[in-house]
């Protein structure tokens, strides 16, 4: 399809409407580039035409010549994108918090 999803499949533009909603499943920045993340579940691998695999990613993010493109990660490929060092990553979306650490930072002293 010419124009912003020039080179990507039909169903990209459908996953940006929902991007452009909020709706996708994860959300991770770059320092300047949004990534949005819709896990290949059996709704996701029935309209992308990939294999369900709940541990993957269908990502989408718009370039800075204003094109959306589309790639498919790991969970920890994607969280990688903001740099977070995580060992160990869960099911649930919590990039290794310790729960003992009062020190939230910020001028205000939190």
């Amino acid at each position: 399809m010419p124009g912003k999803f020039e080179g990507e499949p039909k169903w990209v533009e459908i996953l940006w409407d929902l991007v452009l909603s909020g709706m996708s499943d994860n959300t991770v920045h770059d320092g300047s580039t949004a990534y949005d993340g819709f896990l290949i579940d059996g709704k996701i691998a029935e309209l992308t035409g990939y294999s369900e695999d709940p541990t993957r990613y269908v990502v989408l993010w718009e370039s800075d010549n204003g094109f959306v493109n589309h790639t498919t990660m790991s969970l920890n490929e994607f969280i990688d994108i903001e740099g977070f060092d995580v060992e160990d990553v869960t099911s649930e979306w919590m990039p290794g918090i310790d729960p003992d650490f009062d020190d939230l930072g910020g001028e205000a002293g939190y």
